[in-house]
């Protein structure tokens, strides 16, 4: 989606500061050879050029301001207040998405099974501490003779803080006051909370919203549907597997095994045959009609809540062509390990402390750069490392390697040592 950046840039005004100034001094002197004055030069020191100096300086300042207000109404350089209005022209799809929150998925467990039905009503809030709470949405009713009951919770505060807290972690709960004990954990990772939408990927979402306009099928209209629902949703992979010819041989070796060699075919068994071919395509999850789609959130976490409201987005009829069968999946995690080595100027060697702790932060950008890139590439990280101070690097691994499509970088163990000081 980065080709929006592509596109050549464009000013009203191209003259620097020292061409206008010129351009005057010019003027200037032009004027006074017109009234007689010969050969007559503004010397730098002259109050009058110092004057003509400052008002061109001025017109540069105010040719700037221009250029910019310009360039503000072109979707590649808008920004803030000025996106917004300009996401405008695409209707409601245009709007920047709001802050959501996190959510996971509660169970609330009885200490005994229960002779009647329980109603736990909806608003419940659960904590993990830290002052960050969850509120159901719905009731949970547990019925008789069970003791355990899910629901999805949402975190009352929207944004990135509700994120990451593990099965379990969520148990605390606030505001019992029914005559009944229960206990509560989550049973998923919180996840899906996001802050307000930001320039970068609002821009990007617009670039691709044309294609929203009508039912998904192209593959940016997949990617322009399911940017629209939720805004840690940083990038969208989409494709048609190629069928599985191996998985469409056993299949059949076990129809005709089931089946017998001889068959007669009529109207109704043709129906079971036409069923059982779209059976088989289901089941593959390959060959026609069957699309799939991953996406990618600016942590790497993809929830379950968050495939579920993927699904339900692509999912109308107005949305989907009838002849799709859409499998929203999580991200295929491809791993990797990082392990370099990089050496300190001695020039440098007052700024140490400062230094190492930007090439430590350096490779934490590489991680999240890497999540949302598809080739796994070394030579980037020696290009941060080297931006953040580094005098010289030695990066072993990763080595450079190509990523299908669905597959997310996630490294497993990370070691970037300091291992000296370069006489330089």
């Amino acid at each position: 989606m980065s080709e929006i950046y592509n596109i050549p840039s464009i000013a009203i005004f191209t003259e620097t500061a020292d061409d206008i100034i010129n351009s005057l001094v010019k003027f200037f002197e032009t004027a006074a050879r017109a009234d007689g004055v010969e050969d007559w030069r503004l010397q730098p020191s002259d109050f009058r050029r110092k004057a003509l100096e400052s008002w061109g300086y001025y017109t540069f300042l105010q040719q700037q301001r221009t250029n910019k207000a310009f360039l503000m109404e072109f979707l590649p350089n808008a920004t803030g207040a000025f996106l917004d209005a300009l996401g405008a022209l695409w209707g409601p799809m245009g709007r920047r998405l709001e802050a959501t929150p996190a959510k996971t998925t509660m169970r609330f467990t009885m200490s005994i099974a229960q002779t009647s039905t329980v109603v736990i009503p909806a608003g419940m809030t659960t904590s993990p501490g830290n002052n960050i709470f969850f509120r159901t949405e719905d009731d949970v009713i547990i019925y008789p003779g069970d003791m355990t009951a899910e629901v999805v919770s949402f975190c009352t505060q929207p944004g990135a803080q509700g994120n990451g807290f593990l099965p379990g972690q969520i148990s605390i709960i606030n505001d019992w006051n029914l005559p009944f004990a229960s206990t509560a954990e989550n049973i998923t990772p919180s996840a899906g909370g996001a802050g307000k939408e930001e320039d970068d990927p609002y821009r990007e979402r617009l670039y691709v919203s044309w294609e929203a306009l009508a039912v998904t099928g192209p593959v940016l209209s997949y990617v322009a549907h399911t940017l629209r629902v939720s805004p840690d949703i940083v990038d969208v992979d989409v494709w048609s597997p190629e069928f599985d010819a191996v998985f469409m041989v056993k299949f059949l070796t076990q129809l005709f095994a089931a089946v017998g060699a001889t068959v007669t075919v009529d109207e109704k068994m043709a129906e079971q045959w036409w069923d059982t071919l779209a059976h088989l395509f289901r089941e593959s999850g390959t060959g026609p009609g069957n699309v799939n789609v991953v996406p990618f959130t600016s942590n790497g976490i993809v929830s379950d809540e968050l495939i579920e409201d993927i699904e339900e987005a692509l999912s109308p009829v107005n949305v989907r062509p009838l002849s799709d069968y859409v499998h929203v999946l999580k991200p295929t995690e491809e791993y990797y390990d990082i392990e370099a080595r990089w050496w300190l100027n001695r020039s440098e060697l007052a700024m140490a402390n400062t230094i190492e702790a930007a090439v430590k932060r350096s490779v934490q950008d590489y991680i999240i750069w890497q999540r949302r890139s598809r080739i796994i590439n070394p030579s980037e990280l020696t290009k941060r490392m080297r931006n953040a101070g580094a005098g010289r690097c030695e990066v072993d691994l990763p080595v450079y390697q190509k990523m299908s499509l669905g597959r997310i970088a996630m490294p497993i163990r990370v070691s970037v040592l300091l291992a000296g000081i370069d006489d330089l």
